[in-house]
């Protein structure tokens, strides 16, 4: 996906502008069947689309035909990063007008806490989880923000601190230097766990014994015939029952397991 957009940015600013003018020409005042955008944005160096053409990129001028409605659009210079959003606005110029624009380019933040699943706080507020992704204008570049886990010291860093996007957040482990044992590892599993491995294994292993003996009772059927061999169809009858019994058993295994799973 990143690298198609890089491509089509690329492919529409190698087109000629469809209502710019050269960057010399730009500078003039505009006259009465023209008007004047002058478009920055903050990182510079962003690429300027009007309608769909590709007209450069900021800080720059450009001298339209007015009046007129013109859709301008800015991709932020780091195409190939996914955290980065365009930003769009409708422009109604009239003639002889000078319309000065600035944009702030929004970016996402993504914050990941090494090793990750720790909390994330803004405060008292809680964000999320890590990996977390926030998006722009949702919190301010110097809000502190704080990652808490179980068994490491809590870390802090701000959105400002993020490099491309991604803020990332080292959680040194609690207790002696280099220990790094996660105490949620060492916990028994718990009973509802147990309980939805013991039903699901139950309905499995039931299920091929069901198939097993139904496969037997075919084949103690198909010798009854070709031989007419009594004791072929003894054993058929019996074959069939232990694949009821066992078909019986699947189903009411499968039925806690799915119990037990809707209950989580």
């Amino acid at each position: 996906m990143n690298a198609r957009r890089f491509l089509s940015v690329l492919l529409l600013c190698s087109l000629p502008a469809a209502r710019g003018t050269s960057q010399e020409s730009l500078l003039l005042p505009p006259d009465s069947a023209h008007a004047l955008l002058l478009v920055d944005s903050s990182p510079e160096s962003a690429w300027v689309m009007l309608d769909t053409a590709c007209v450069g990129r900021t800080p720059c001028s450009l001298t339209v035909a007015a009046p007129a409605t013109y859709l301008l659009r800015l991709q932020h210079p780091d195409v190939a990063n996914w955290l980065t959003a365009a930003l769009e606005e409708t422009l109604a110029v009239r003639p002889g007008e000078v319309t000065r624009r600035l944009y702030p380019l929004p970016v996402w933040t993504l914050v990941v806490s090494s090793p990750m699943g720790a909390e994330i706080f803004a405060g008292d507020s809680l964000l999320g989880s890590s990996p977390l992704l926030l998006r722009p204008g949702r919190i301010s570049p110097a809000t502190p923000l704080t990652a808490r886990l179980r068994g490491y010291e809590t870390a802090t860093a701000t959105p400002a601190m993020a490099a491309r996007g991604v803020l990332r957040i080292p959680l040194r482990a609690s207790g002696e230097p280099g220990a790094s044992i996660d105490n949620s590892l060492l916990e028994l599993p718990r009973p509802h766990t147990t309980r939805l491995y013991l039903t699901g294994g139950g309905a499995i292993l039931a299920g091929a014994a069901a198939a097993y003996f139904k496969m037997k009772a075919d084949n103690a059927s198909s010798d009854f015939l070709l031989n007419g061999d009594p004791a072929s169809l003894s054993s058929r009858d019996r074959y069939d029952r232990a694949s009821g019994v066992f078909l019986v058993v699947t189903q009411v295994s499968l039925g806690l397991f799915l119990a037990f799973l809707m209950s989580e």
